[in-house]
């Protein structure tokens, strides 16, 4: 049986998400151009997680499998990736990192998923731990992203679109937002 854990994540773990990313990344975002990709994943490590006010990562607990021989996670397999990176090996206690959300104050300003892991609802459970401490939650996702869709069904809305991304790039944005029943701006109390 699997079962779904989280953790404060720093310096230590990041290795770990910026290979989590990139194979999230090759499957979502083939619209943009890789020369991009590539600039955002060198600086992930040194500017994007460390000016990140909470990185939350959702570790995969699982019973070993016997004799599998496999020390990777599944989906991690080793192409696809830039040089100076490493496919993330499976962690000898029996969890491999299974996604992340890092955050600033009520944004959510990442949320990666290991694509081999997709439909078993870890993005839902790292959004609701981050939704039990922010009753309104906000959110950019590329409108070309074929993942944008899930947020609807999350019960984010659409408040805006900008036509370029955070770095100016002719990358459309969509900004979502999510109130929790009780938080602020609904007219219910708690």
């Amino acid at each position: 049986m699997e079962r779904l854990t989280f953790s404060d994540a720093g310096p230590a773990d990041w290795p770990y998400l910026l290979c989590l990313w990139w194979r999230n990344v090759r499957a979502t975002h083939g619209f943009v151009a890789e020369d991009y990709l590539r600039a955002i994943g060198a600086a992930l490590p040194g500017v994007y997680l460390p000016a990140m006010e909470r990185v939350r990562l959702a570790w995969l607990e699982i019973a070993p499998a016997e004799g599998d021989g496999s020390d990777h996670a599944p989906g991690a397999g080793e192409g696809h990736f830039p040089t100076g990176t490493v496919a993330v090996p499976r962690p000898s206690q029996g969890r491999l990192p299974a996604g992340f959300l890092g955050s600033v104050e009520q944004r959510v300003e990442m949320l990666f998923v290991e694509p081999g892991l997709w439909g078993r609802g870890i993005g839902t459970a790292l959004l609701e731990d981050f939704g039990s401490r922010h009753p309104e939650i906000l959110l950019d996702v590329n409108e070309q992203n074929t993942a944008a869709r899930i947020f609807a069904r999350r019960g984010f809305e659409v408040v805006g679109r900008s036509p370029l991304d955070g770095a100016g790039q002719p990358y459309p944005l969509l900004h979502l937002r999510r109130l929790r029943a009780g938080g602020a701006g609904t007219g219910q109390t708690a």
